[in-house]
């Protein structure tokens, strides 16, 4: 990239070599100099965000050797447990011609161990990479989660017009059909008792104030545990976290066959993975999509093919119980005063899935899955399976 610093007739400069000769000004002087212009204030900020990665840099193999101008960093948007910046590297090949690598450097968040195992997540992270779900994996710290991974060009995450695609929606379905249908992980999550643990360690630490009728979802999530309890549900690899923003999308990839399925979608982030029942990384996409009934019934039908009021009343119990991990995880962040995003961000977060944990208790929906799946215990060929 090049840039014009002085007016359309001024010598284009190199952004690394306009980075270098910046990091020898002091932090005061560097700041006057955002008031000069946008497009100053925006190599400034890509200086100082160089800078201050530098020293992590310098831990991981493929960067270690290399300094400004030849390397820069840039911050990229969106995740709320982690940092990630665009890494950019300048390297002169035999042919004396300059080539860039770029790579996606991820910066684990303050008190996301609450949470996470970075074992787990390097082993369940490296087998997507190897089903082609993941993207490539350079470099991985399994004591803290530093991660370096391959920069996808053009690509992005499941943005509005992508998410109403229905030939997306099928890639979903088929991607994480694909994910459940492999080897398993090393790691299971048990995710009421996870949230359960989680809930006892708000209320005992008293940094965050709950709302008051807190007791009256624990005893309701109760009573869905006791039914799934009832079932044995094969535990298959899961992502646990698969938002909109965790699939990529790559432009110009054919869909849905195969072959363009992987090219075309990547899922990353595998921080929260682990065997878990795969219907409900199904339901926490659609959940997190906002997806109407005539989307989701897509997605389910590229998943499970046929549908029946079975999986209809699975999906609706494990909709609020999405939605609680969801609340839960956020208060936790705003308690363990994690930084990766503005304080606000958790909050409304929170108060957002919380409101929308108790509208999927009180539904009809909710109502007629609990009262569906109970007479499924009860009758008297039930032998723990469910009917799909």
């Amino acid at each position: 990239m090049k840039l014009r610093f002085f007016g359309s007739d001024s010598l284009p400069l190199d952004e690394g070599l306009c980075v270098y000769i910046l990091s020898f000004l002091k932090p005061k002087e560097r700041q006057n100099l955002t008031l000069v212009s946008k497009e100053w204030r925006s190599v400034i900020k890509t200086t100082e965000h160089t800078l201050a990665l530098l020293p992590t840099m310098q831990r991981i193999p493929q960067l270690c050797d290399h300094r400004l101008p030849r390397i820069i960093s840039k911050p990229l948007s969106g995740g709320m447990t982690n940092g990630t910046s665009l890494v950019e590297l300048d390297v002169v090949n035999r042919k004396a011609k300059v080539e860039t690598y770029k790579w996606a450097l991820r910066i684990a968040g303050k008190g996301s161990s609450a949470f996470i195992k970075r074992q787990d997540e390097a082993h369940n992270a490296k087998q997507a990479t190897d089903l082609c779900l993941n993207v490539d994996i350079d470099f991985f710290d399994e004591e803290d989660g530093l991660q370096l991974t391959r920069y996808l060009e053009n690509s992005q995450p499941l943005n509005n017009a992508l998410l109403a695609n229905p030939q997306v929606i099928q890639a979903i379905g088929l991607t994480l059909k694909r994910l459940h249908q492999s080897d398993a992980f090393q790691n299971t999550i048990d995710v009421f008792s996870r949230n359960t643990e989680l809930l006892k360690k708000l209320i005992a630490g008293g940094q965050v104030v709950l709302p008051m009728d807190i007791d009256a979802i624990g005893g309701i999530m109760v009573k869905i545990e006791s039914l799934f309890r009832q079932y044995r549900i094969k535990m298959v690899p899961c992502h646990n976290d698969p938002t909109p923003s965790n699939f990529l999308w790559v432009e110009n990839a054919e869909i849905p066959s195969f072959s363009g399925l992987q090219a075309g979608l990547k899922l990353i982030d595998w921080e929260y993975s682990g065997n878990n029942d795969g219907l409900m990384d199904v339901v926490y996409f659609v959940s997190n999509a906002k997806y109407d009934e005539k989307q989701e019934t897509l997605l389910l039908a590229a998943y499970f093919g046929d549908l029946n009021d079975a999986i209809l009343a699975w999906c609706a119990m494990y909709k609020p119980v999405v939605e609680w991990w969801i609340t839960l995880w956020s208060w936790t962040q705003i308690a363990n005063k994690t930084d990766v995003c503005e304080l606000k961000a958790y909050q409304d977060l929170a108060q957002s899935c919380y409101e929308k944990t108790k509208v999927f208790l009180a539904s009809e929906d909710f109502a007629w899955a609990i009262k569906f799946i109970e007479a499924d215990t009860l009758d008297s060929s039930f032998n723990s399976n469910r009917p799909f």
